[in-house]
């Protein structure tokens, strides 16, 4: 099955029987259009794929609605969702063939800012501190981050993004599970040593702090504000860093002052 996006900016489905593969292609002269045309049926993350609604899907599709039909598109989903390659929403990855007409087309369009100017505009964007942690025993790993969100409730997920060159970014990887710890106010030691600060590294960093296992074995400090234990579900990469989407299945909580990174800063808000 291949979703074409036409020159004019139209959408076909091409192989709509074939059910054994799934992938978009663009044509060359589709250029600024070709990012219109995919957002009416898809989500576009990173440079090769893109997750494509199943109303969008049969939308385009001929067939849609046959019983025939839709019972092989269950199939395909179905083992789509044994490989990982459907997102909470029921949408279903599809691989890009020709990215660089995809890029081109983003090339044509207005220029991004560049790099400082965008970490000189997020600074004013206040977020909670957190280190993320993977592993177990003398495997374990983490860094401090300030990108954490939730995704849904309906599983419980929640998103984090890491940097590409941190070492902790292969091994949430290869674990396939990582922990969220949410800082508070006595934490800003432990927030600098997992930032990296004294070029302290690796295992060595839990040496401060009390860290206990969570229902996946990853590490969860035992007096954060909160600490979500989670098992990896989508991983994207997107630029210089790679996108994690884990579904929560293990919390703990407590009160306390959060620990917020503003303008460069580590500042404490008061709690309860």
């Amino acid at each position: 099955m291949l979703i074409r996006v036409t020159g004019d900016g139209g959408l076909l489905l091409e192989g709509p029987e074939d059910f054994g593969s799934f992938a978009i292609e663009i044509d060359s002269g589709a250029g600024q259009m070709a990012g219109a045309a995919l957002a009416r049926i898809a989500r576009v993350e990173g440079e090769n794929y893109a997750w494509v609604r199943q109303d969008g899907l049969r939308t385009i599709a001929p067939r849609a609605g046959d019983a025939d039909w839709e019972a092989g598109l269950a199939k395909m989903i179905a083992y789509a969702a044994s490989k990982g390659w459907l997102d909470p929403e029921g949408a279903i990855r599809a691989h890009i063939v020709n990215a660089e007409a995809l890029a081109g087309a983003a090339q044509d369009s207005l220029a991004a800012v560049d790099g400082q100017a965008f970490k000189q505009a997020m600074r004013n964007l206040a977020g909670g501190v957190a280190v993320v942690a993977t592993g177990q025993g003398n495997d374990r790993s983490g860094l401090t981050v300030t990108a954490v969100t939730s995704v849904s409730v309906e599983p419980p997920c929640l998103l984090i993004c890491v940097n590409k060159s941190s070492a902790s970014h292969d091994l949430i990887i290869a674990n396939g599970t990582f922990a969220v710890n949410l800082l508070g106010s006595q934490h800003e030691q432990l927030a600098m040593r997992f930032a990296g600060a004294g070029g302290v590294t690796g295992l060595d960093r839990f040496d401060l702090g009390t860290w206990e296992s969570g229902p996946t074995g990853s590490p969860m400090l035992a007096d954060a504000i909160c600490s979500m234990d989670c098992e990896l579900l989508i991983h994207q990469s997107v630029g210089s860093h790679g996108v994690f989407i884990g579904r929560v299945v293990g919390t703990q909580h407590r009160t306390g002052s959060p620990l917020v990174n503003f303008q460069g800063q580590l500042v404490a808000l008061a709690g309860n």
